[in-house]
């Protein structure tokens, strides 16, 4: 008890000879309270001179792994320290428990801490590294710091990803040591140029128009891409891109500063019907002596006939607020019945409500040898060279993109397929849909005319039937946010449902109204919760009629648990929500909707965006009602037997009196 050893179990003796009988009495109040050893970890990262439009992504992107290593009292040791239980907390103020890797390593982001408690003895060294093997970001330096978080006395600091020190609580060794390391890196950065170039058909620079741009960035190696309100200059003046956007003059160039090395990037020009436009560096890697993306836009000449094929865009209905959707332009064959791919032509992302592909360009020649013979020449993307028949050829003749040019038609056919490409991930949905664009060329006006007519199906464009009206409407494709609820479990006496997969179940419902009855009719999907106690239902929809694009009305959705771990009551509470998360209002609040005739309103996230990934929190569970071990509980069904025993033993005996006299006195009177 003299201190001499921490960490340790200790043990009161008493040593008590009663003397005084029944009238001694003897009592003795104690209590140990043990000195638990704390080590903490934070991670930060250092985005002070980052672009101000990406500090934040540029904060979140990255996970950084952890290891923990027991050097000994010697510090020679290395034994990691392994599945040790800790105590997480993010950024955003959420809590959770969290198991180490048997190697002793944990994973924390930007403004996290894990807690260790009695991680190792007092006395020991400790080794506490960090890796970026898994970071696509690159940075310029990383320094860590150890503080004694008992008088803020600073143990130690330096460069790099490793930080060594004495786990000891040095100016009182009797009292809790709480030490806690702080690990900063700091992004390397570099610029990102975007310069254009613009000319007429006779080749003179055009530096009075203005052309539009969108600039995406990806701090995942390329798996996700955004717009983000992006500072940047033009000849020495500073501008902000609302949403990545800005626009260029023929001979400016828009430097981005402050971009971490490592961000992938995409730069997208808003097309425009009356130039061609050829492009270096569009996409790419800043690297540590920056990037440069380079457009050079030349004027049609429009002696030639010009078609300009286009589609709308929809987002969860309305007009969409990024344009990172991708569609393609693909040159058809006609054979026979059917349409097949010849090749793909372009790929256009959208800009704001439409899709609009380069001009491709149609220009008959004069064939310099056998009229059914190719023009030598090389046909960029965007025009179509044609070889003109002779008029007394009677056989087809093979144009450039698979047109049947005939000597006796006047009017040529070009077939082109219009579609959304599948870039996956779980943040929109992908339109499925396909529309043809049927390019009719007049050979028979000079200049040449063309009519450009759209149809849903293949079919349809070789029999040129059902054709779509009105296509700058019509020829749409919708997609809308895919909507998914994260659910968490946990018990009332502090269990996190740590590796409990499949012991507990939720159902989720799609309803009209809260009050509608949950039957296997609208059951949507029952799951169980994985090892670290959470459920996840994806693929949520937005409105009810989605898949029919009829946004008139939000889809109702409700999750209830159907099977609690053994030792727990099941929770019966039922739980509304629609995407994006809304929260249901109170009486006479405003509501942005109503369903059923419950009102609801949205509830954004701290950046103001509404959320389509829900995190619904914790379902807490009570373990069902049994008597404790200790107190009034098993304790208390203890006393009442022994008194009901005792009252059994104080009757039986008071009977055996009172039958032993009775019996005595019988005897008496038998004597008499």
């Amino acid at each position: 008890m003299n201190g001499s050893t921490k960490n340790t179990v200790h043990k009161l003796q008493m040593f008590y000879m009663e003397r005084g009988l029944i009238e001694s009495n003897l009592q003795v109040e104690f209590s140990f309270t043990p000195v638990d050893n704390k080590l903490t970890t934070t991670k930060t990262v250092n985005t002070v001179n980052v672009n101000d439009g990406i500090k934040d992504a540029v904060a979140a992107a990255d996970s950084f792994t952890f290891t923990n290593v027991n050097n000994g009292s010697g510090n020679t040791d290395h034994s990691p320290l392994g599945s040790k239980e800790y105590f997480h907390t993010e950024k955003s103020g959420s809590t959770s428990s969290s198991v180490s890797g048997a190697d002793g390593s944990y994973s924390m982001k930007n403004g996290s801490s894990a807690v260790f408690t009695n991680i190792t003895d007092v006395g020991n060294w400790l080794t506490v590294s960090e890796s970026m093997n898994d970071s696509f970001i690159k940075y310029s330096s990383s320094t860590y710091s150890v503080t004694d978080v008992n008088n803020g006395v600073q143990k130690g600091s330096g460069s790099g990803t490793s930080a060594n020190f004495l786990f000891k609580n040095e100016v009182n060794e009797k009292h809790a040591t709480d030490y806690k390391v702080d690990f900063v890196n700091t992004p390397q950065l570099s610029n990102l140029d975007v310069s254009k170039s613009a000319f007429d058909k006779d080749g003179n620079p055009i530096t009075n128009v203005s052309y539009n741009f969108t600039v995406y960035l990806s701090f995942d190696g390329g798996t996700t891409y955004n717009q983000y309100p992006l500072d940047y200059t033009i000849n020495g003046a500073e501008y902000t891109a609302d949403n990545g956007t800005f626009a260029l003059k023929g001979g400016e160039t828009a430097v981005f500063p402050n971009i971490p090395v490592g961000t992938k990037y995409k730069i997208v020009e808003e097309a425009n019907p009356d130039y061609t436009v050829t492009s270096t560096g569009e996409t790419g890697i800043v690297n540590d002596s920056g990037a440069v993306a380079k457009f050079v836009n030349k004027e049609i000449d429009k002696s030639d006939v010009h078609v300009t094929l286009n589609a709308a865009k929809t987002l969860d209905g309305t007009t969409p607020d990024v344009n990172t959707f991708v569609f393609t332009l693909t040159e058809m064959v006609k054979d026979g019945s059917t349409l097949t791919e010849s090749k793909l032509l372009q790929e256009k992302n959208n800009y704001g409500d439409k899709v609009t592909f380069d001009s491709i360009a149609y220009e008959y020649r004069e064939a310099p040898t056998d009229p059914v013979t190719q023009p030598t020449t090389a046909a960029p993307s965007t025009t179509r060279f044609l070889a003109k028949a002779k008029a007394q050829t009677a056989e087809p003749v093979e144009a450039n993109g698979g047109a049947g040019v005939n000597a006796s038609a006047t009017v040529d056919k070009f077939y082109y397929q219009i579609a959304e490409k599948n870039l996956g991930g779980d943040t929109y949905t992908y339109d499925t849909a396909k529309y043809y664009a049927v390019v009719s060329v007049d050979r028979s006006t000079a200049p040449n005319t063309a009519t450009v007519k759209y149809y849903p199906t293949a079919k349809d464009a070789i029999d040129e039937t059902n054709e779509i009206a009105n296509p700058t409407e019509n020829v749409k494709f919708n997609n809308y946010h895919k909507g998914s609820i994260e659910i968490s479990k946990s018990g009332a006496d502090g269990s996190t449902f740590q590796n409990m997969a499949g012991q507990v179940e939720f159902s989720l419902y799609k309803l009209d109204s809260p009050s509608d009855e949950l039957t296997s009719n609208n059951l949507v999907e029952t799951k169980a919760i994985d090892n670290n106690g959470i459920v996840k239902f994806e693929d949520l929809l937005i409105f009810k009629g989605q898949n029919t694009n009829d946004t008139g009305e939000h889809q109702l959705y409700c999750f209830v648990e159907t099977k609690a771990a053994p030792g727990y009551n099941i929770s019966s509470e039922k739980h509304f929500f629609t995407v994006p998360y809304a929260q249901q209002c109170k009486s006479g609040e405003a509501s942005d909707f109503t369903i059923g005739g419950v009102g609801f309103k949205y509830l954004p996230d701290n950046d103001g965006k509404l959320i389509y990934h829900i995190k619904a929190g914790t379902v807490t569970n009570y373990p069902l009602t049994m008597p404790s071990a200790s107190g009034d509980g098993m304790n208390g069904y203890f006393v009442l037997g022994l008194s009901v025993a005792g009252l059994a033993v104080t009757m039986f005996t008071g009977y055996a009196i009172y039958y032993g006299k009775g019996r005595k006195k019988r005897r008496a009177r038998c004597r008499k």
